[in-house]
């Protein structure tokens, strides 16, 4: 069962989990460092985000079990998958708040200080 300092991928309201609005502060904090580091560093950068949630908050990446019962079971992704989304998330630009977002950030659920 995910924690609150997991990062959840798949498809769903994973915006709301904690986890993965710690994971989106570390990502808008590290965005700009990305596209200056060469393309060998680049994995490094990636490297690191992955090693803040690991280290400092004692989170996961985990993924929902496609499994056709309703179990809600999860399994933790494998580094090379992370590193991969960690790196697409890195060159998205970054997107507007939603209301549902902001909403949570003005209440302090899932706030991240840097």
């Amino acid at each position: 069962e995910p924690g609150p300092h997991d990062v959840l991928f798949g498809i769903g309201n994973t915006h709301l989990h904690i986890g993965n609005n710690i994971f989106l502060g570390i990502i808008s904090a590290t965005r700009r460092e990305y596209p200056k580091a060469d393309v060998i560093n680049r994995p490094a950068v990636c490297v690191r985000v992955v090693q803040e949630i690991r280290v400092r908050y004692g989170g996961r990446f985990l993924e929902k079990c496609n499994d056709d019962d309703s179990t809600r079971s999860w399994y933790e992704v494998e580094d090379g998958c992370i590193l991969e989304k960690v790196g697409a998330a890195l060159e998205q630009e970054e997107r507007p708040l939603g209301a549902t977002e902001r909403k949570e950030q003005e209440g302090g659920v899932g706030q991240m200080t840097t």
